[in-house]
């Protein structure tokens, strides 16, 4: 993680040494070894930072690839102005202060993942189009039945047991089975995505 990066999140917003430290629950000193390199925090307590400071994980490692931050900013503010929101608007919905909007837009930081999802259901886009990942906005209502068809035919089958699953040797359970579902969704919704940009490259390149 970097240290500087990590300093620098926590003074912007005012915030001691101990005050982040209370917040995830380790000492002053544990802080102060992350902030000068000198050690790495688990995934576990990366993931608070991230939600403390309202960016991604990847930010924080120092893992965002630059062009990427920069399609991201721009597509966050264009979809803001397509729909005819104020920076107060938008920062009112995403619970955050305008200046954080603001710091997305202009791609000095990133989003967490919880506020990239956020964003991607208010403005109806999938998170690989924020991204710069994907140049489609998202499916057609087509090809969200098709999706629900297929994970339909998959739950009728994990329930006979024509599609029996098992973890270590013990049949899953059914907390598991919809773990998968709702997984698989994700899975069939990019792949749609994907066979959308092969056969249309041009398309939506907003």
């Amino acid at each position: 993680m970097d240290g500087k990066l990590l300093k620098k999140l926590r003074e912007e917003l005012n915030m001691t040494q101990k005050e982040l430290a209370d917040r995830v629950q380790v000492t002053p000193k544990a802080i102060s070894f992350y902030e000068l390199n000198q050690r790495e925090p688990s995934n576990e307590l990366l993931v608070e930072f991230s939600k403390i400071f309202n960016v991604s994980t990847d930010y924080l490692l120092g893992n965002q690839n630059i062009n990427n931050l920069n399609i991201l900013s721009k597509r966050i503010k264009y979809l803001r102005e397509e729909k005819g929101l104020s920076q107060k608007e938008l920062a009112n919905y995403l619970n955050i202060s305008n200046s954080t909007l603001s710091q997305y837009e202009s791609g000095v930081r990133v989003p967490s993942d919880e506020i990239k999802i956020k964003l991607a259901k208010y403005f109806n886009v999938t998170t690989d189009y924020l991204l710069g990942n994907s140049n489609v906005k998202q499916l057609s209502r087509k090809d969200e039945i098709d999706i629900q068809k297929d994970l339909e035919e998959m739950k009728k089958d994990m329930t006979k047991g024509t599609l029996r699953l098992s973890l270590d040797g013990e049949i899953v359970d059914d907390e598991i089975k919809q773990f998968i579902l709702d997984n698989m969704e994700n899975t069939l919704i990019l792949a749609k995505i994907k066979a959308k940009e092969k056969f249309n490259p041009n398309k939506n390149k907003k």
